[in-house]
């Protein structure tokens, strides 16, 4: 397990920074139901994604915008509620990674109960056009 884990820490440091094409996107995305998660307070960011069982062109769209930082293949999660309704989404998720903090520094409050927020200066220091269309 220890040689996994030192290809693994081979693997992050090998991968370059994230364009500002992809934090832009990122942006729009977090605005949407990104979700952002932290496994230990100290830890790095990773990113889930979920979207409806009809995006599959647009997840494999964002699926390889980010591949690089990405070990599984999108996938398809079934669910059936109470109302015997069956759900299915597709679903992928990052590594975690450093470069993925900024998102968390800009959406949570050092002092919040770890709900997302948006912050007075969002729109003038981080929307662009391309984070809006995402």
């Amino acid at each position: 397990m220890k040689g996994l884990s030192n290809k693994l820490k081979e693997y992050k440091n090998n991968l370059s920074p994230l364009t500002s094409l992809q934090k832009e996107i990122l942006i729009g995305l977090t605005l949407g139901d990104l979700t952002i998660q932290k496994q230990t307070p100290n830890s790095n960011v990773r990113l889930k994604f979920e979207y409806t069982i009809h995006s599959s062109d647009y997840v494999n769209h964002l699926y390889n915008t980010f591949k690089d930082r990405i070990l599984t293949a999108p996938y398809v999660k079934e669910r059936i509620y109470k109302s015997n309704n069956l759900n299915s989404t597709w679903r992928f998720q990052t590594l975690s990674d450093s470069e993925f903090n900024f998102l968390y520094e800009i959406f949570f409050s050092p002092f919040s109960d770890k709900k997302k927020h948006l912050p007075t200066n969002l729109i003038k220091n981080h929307v662009t056009p391309i984070s809006l269309a995402y």
